[in-house]
């Protein structure tokens, strides 16, 4: 267990050499276990095939018994195949070098013989012996032919084999070892300068690019992060802009408050009168409690969007009503006029309710004497639409205009539409907007799912 961790703790390059050198080294291990045996399969088989031909060739003659200098040629060709002759009675029909308790031992083992040649091994005075036994008929008598090899000459053939085989596999295990280290460094390469690249993302250096020519899973995944920096830096900049704006929004009715109320102390009215004065620093300190207040539920709606909300049913024709009754006020000069049938959506009644303020709102502010609201659902897919007869929204601010701080005509800043996207993608629904004949268009466009 703790070699495995101490192994996760070595940099990529060294894991997948060692991964790659301990694989090549057990395949190595298994080849010369496997040569090793079969070496010795085959050459012990080689040696009985040996002895059985020397045998036939021997008892092609018609005297093996006397054999003439050719025939001790031919056996020293064959390895030294020796050959003892036994009779049927266990009589030794030629010279031989074999101890007589081994003579007796072939003896019992050729009478006790089923087959007409059979292979067999023994050990004699330390040394393995291999040799087979042979009925054969010699001018109309019966003999057992023994034909033998030492095993030392299999041995020492399979030896020096062995060793040869053992030198190339060596060889071959350096140069895999050679080749696994460049190309695990090759393999580990393009890993670690994401992790450099990922390093430099998190010291928010936003500039540095990584740049890859590969198209499978490491050059996906490099697109990816690099894809990722750039949202990174777009967001690092957003935020950046997002502060000063803030900033500045709030600065602002502060500086107004402040100044109005030093006025005060001071005993001057600055819109001349003491009542009218309160007015203002009032209206001052609304417009900052209402900034703050979006603000705070903007950064609320951050977490929201990492939970599971449970959905109710929300009534949108009694929702969109309310919110108009009270609204409206603001703005009495303007006529708003409400299509909405008795339609129910599954969600939390705030949301949508923040979501036909925050667009009541906006139509009010720039309708010259009309807005129309309406509601309708088609398929499980609810369709909402706020319209202002007011100017049109300038092109290049279209693109932006979802986003936290935007200036409209009027030189505001405000929140309320991006609060109001951020509750549509929680709904995983769409917002957009569009210039008419006559106006400005707000669409909005959600599932109605339980």
């Amino acid at each position: 267990m703790s070699s495995r961790f101490a192994m996760k703790k070595q940099p990529l390059f060294a894991q997948i050499l060692i991964v790659f050198t301990a694989v090549i080294c057990l395949m190595g291990a298994m080849i010369l276990i496997f040569v090793r045996g079969t070496l010795n399969e085959f050459f012990t088989s080689e040696t009985y095939a040996t002895i059985e031909a020397s045998q036939q060739s021997l008892t092609s003659h018609n005297e093996p018994f006397s054999q003439t200098p050719q025939d001790l040629k031919q056996q020293q060709n064959l390895r030294s195949v020796q050959h003892v002759f036994l009779g049927v009675d266990g009589e030794i029909a030629n010279d031989t070098s074999l101890p007589n308790k081994v003579l007796n031992f072939l003896y019992k083992q050729a009478i006790s013989q089923e087959k007409n040649t059979q292979r067999y091994k023994l050990n004699v005075n330390d040394q393995e012996m291999l040799y087979a036994i042979r009925k054969i008929h010699i001018e109309g008598e019966g003999f057992y032919q023994v034909s033998y090899m030492w095993d030392s000459y299999r041995q020492q053939l399979v030896k020096t084999l062995f060793k040869r085989i053992f030198l190339v596999s060596l060889i071959v295990l350096l140069c895999g070892i050679l080749i696994a280290f460049f190309f695990s460094k090759w393999l580990a390469k393009p890993i670690v300068e994401m992790k450099q690249h990922v390093q430099r993302i998190a010291n928010r250096k936003w500039d540095s690019t990584l740049e890859t020519d590969r198209s499978d899973e490491i050059g996906v995944l490099a697109h990816s992060i690099d894809e990722m920096r750039i949202q990174l830096k777009k967001q690092d900049e957003a935020q950046q802009s997002m502060l000063q704006n803030i900033s500045h929004d709030l600065k602002t009715p502060i500086m107004v408050i402040r100044s109005y109320t030093e006025a005060l102390r001071d005993g001057i009215h600055p819109n001349g009168t003491f009542e009218s004065t309160l007015e203002t620093i009032d209206g001052e300190a609304n417009r900052l409690e209402s900034k703050i207040k979006d603000l705070l539920y903007l950064t609320k709606l951050d977490y929201i969007s990492q939970q599971n909300q449970e959905k109710h049913k929300v009534k949108m024709s009694v929702l969109v009503k309310e919110v108009v009754q009270r609204l409206r006020t603001n703005r009495p000069d303007v006529s708003v006029h409400v299509a909405c049938p008795s339609l129910v959506v599954y969600g939390q009644e705030e949301h949508f309710r923040v979501i036909c303020e925050n667009m009541l709102d906006n139509a009010l502010k720039y309708a010259k004497e009309q807005v129309s609201i309406s509601v309708e659902e088609r398929e499980d897919t609810v369709f909402l639409s706020f319209y202002n007869d007011g100017p049109h929204i300038e092109e290049k601010l279209i693109q932006r205009l979802f986003q936290p701080f935007q200036k409209g005509d009027k030189g505001n800043f405000g929140l309320g539409l991006a609060i109001v996207k951020r509750l549509m993608t929680l709904y995983e629904g769409e917002i957009s907007v569009e210039n008419n004949e006559h106006g400005v268009l707000f669409s909005l466009e959600f599932p109605n799912q339980k």
